[in-house]
């Protein structure tokens, strides 16, 4: 008569998947290996819960200093303010989504640009279903260097009394041919050229909005520039 000892895994996943495996072992090496069986058996199932995540939301982080791709909404916690270390733009493609900034609600929709800022307390407090938005991140001492070269009040002004707007059809093209060379080169370029396109890219945006934002307000060139860290 054989003497052995049932041994039984069961591990949980924070999503609710679980796996479960038993039987009955006879020595050491069976036991050994019904644990390793198990462990690669957990990982397998945690690797498929994160790719399937990732099908739906894409962060393609390059640095500390910069992150591009896409996200819906499901990272964020509905009357939470949002984490934003230095500045954090987005597009929205699809949905919509309610943030109030500095206790103003705003809406994005499909087109509608955000732009916001360290010093900015932005709460989502609700977030369809089907949001998807475009986004770079950079962090604060990457923005304050962009912030300090090429910004004016004039255009601050406008950034802190409009962080959400809408786009016209001619300014969301180029400001998704813009996201578009981001993410394209995070995905094909090395860290070192990715980061130095995206700096460049990045304050050409910002270049042509202080200078749509001025050219609205039709005093373009009349007022000196002040960048941002001078005003504070």
């Amino acid at each position: 008569m054989k003497c052995g000892c049932k041994i039984s895994h069961y591990v949980e996943i924070a999503d609710g998947a679980n796996l479960h495996t038993s039987g009955t072992f006879y020595n050491l090496g069976d036991v050994l290996n019904a644990h390793l069986i198990c462990i690669f058996s957990f990982a397998a199932l945690y690797l498929q819960r994160i790719l399937l995540h990732m099908a739906e939301q894409t962060d393609l982080r390059l640095s500390p200093r910069y992150a591009v791709g896409t996200l819906d909404g499901t990272g964020w916690k509905t009357d939470y303010p949002l984490t934003v270390d230095g500045c954090l733009i987005m597009l929205c493609e699809r949905g919509s989504a309610d943030i109030t900034i500095n206790s103003r609600r705003f809406r994005m929709k499909s087109g509608g640009m955000a732009f916001i800022v360290f010093d900015m307390v932005a709460v989502p407090v609700y977030v369809s279903a089907d949001f998807k938005a475009k986004f770079i991140s950079l962090d604060f001492n990457t923005a304050q260097d962009i912030f300090f070269l090429i910004t004016s009040n004039r255009f601050w002004d406008y950034i802190y009394t409009f962080p959400l707007s809408k786009l016209d059809k001619v300014l969301t093209e180029v400001v998704e041919r813009w996201f578009a060379i981001g993410v394209w080169t995070a995905e094909n370029c090395s860290e070192v050229t990715a980061e130095t396109v995206l700096r460049n890219e990045m304050e050409n945006l910002m270049l042509v909005m202080a200078e749509r934002i001025e050219s609205h307000h039709g005093v373009l060139g009349t007022n000196p520039p002040k960048n941002r860290a001078w005003l504070i």
